[in-house]
């Protein structure tokens, strides 16, 4: 299983696309994989969910 985290998460198992769907089990996910080797909270777990930015296509930049 390879994970990629620059730009949008991907999750490529056996060559198909295994990343989750949903963005709050892409947000718990990515902080895992940004936490490595680390401990997690439940608190920061829900930070992540409610803030982490997946995909900037996501977000529209306000006007120049």
């Amino acid at each position: 299983m390879k994970f990629g985290l620059l730009g949008r998460l991907e999750v490529v198992d056996g060559g198909r696309d295994a990343a989750p769907r949903r963005r709050k089990q892409r947000a718990l996910l990515a902080l895992l994989l940004l936490r490595a080797g680390e401990m997690v909270t439940v608190d920061e777990a829900v930070f992540a969910e409610r803030n982490l930015v997946l995909d900037w296509s996501e977000t529209r930049p306000s006007s120049p």
